[in-house]
């Protein structure tokens, strides 16, 4: 009978292995019973995560290197846009603070839109990451903080209308910072089953 930490670390195996290597992943899970919980069965289980690790991480290059290009043109694209904006509108920080917000909005959901609709598989992981990625990591931080605070004082009303808990603001602020960005996956996955059904209801032609 094999440990009960070896038979977790080898599920983990088996879903980690992208479908392009369901074979393999199942000779692994043989291999690994007909060890009948032997003292190499753990190493093995082991052996096994490294492989199936290795796998998925060379299965998501694509969309992931994707994604960090994206992010870095984007991010290289608002920054020329800022000097842009700053200059036209003078000393009304107002306008183009507001200006700024709805460029990055933009260029965020036309980001994670053309993503999804190359790896619609992946829409939720780019609708959630891509928007830390883009702001480097800050709106989770700042989340977490805010969540501590609020924590703290969960009942501190907010000068805001309409007035909302203290508790709830760590999360209406995530949500102003990373709507645009799951907007825009769940635009491009929705573009993704359209196109998929229409493909889907033509007729077959023969050659």
């Amino acid at each position: 009978m094999s440990s009960p930490i070896a038979r977790v670390v080898m599920s983990l195996a088996e879903r980690l292995a992208p479908p392009a290597h369901a074979s393999w992943s199942a000779a692994m899970r043989a291999e690994f019973e007909a060890l009948g919980g032997g003292p190499g069965s753990t190493k093995w289980a082991l052996g096994c995560l490294v492989s199936a690790t290795g796998w998925r991480a060379r299965a998501e290059a694509g969309w992931v290197a994707a994604s960090m290009l994206g992010c870095a043109s984007a991010y290289f694209l608002n920054a020329q846009i800022f000097f842009v904006v700053v200059d036209w509108a003078q000393a009304n920080s107002t306008v183009w603070f507001n200006t700024m917000q709805a460029v990055q909005a933009a260029l965020l959901f036309a980001l994670c839109f053309a993503l999804v609709a190359v790896w619609p598989r992946r829409a939720w992981l780019i609708g959630g990451v891509v928007p830390m990625v883009w702001l480097m990591g800050w709106p989770l931080a700042a989340f977490v903080q805010n969540l501590r605070d609020s924590l703290n004082d969960p009942l501190l009303m907010l000068d805001v209308e309409p007035a909302m808990p203290f508790i709830a603001f760590p999360f209406w602020w995530l949500a102003q910072q990373t709507w645009a960005g799951v907007l825009g996956a769940i635009f491009g996955w929705s573009l993704w089953r359209v196109t998929r059904g229409r493909a889907a209801r033509l007729p077959a032609t023969s050659l």
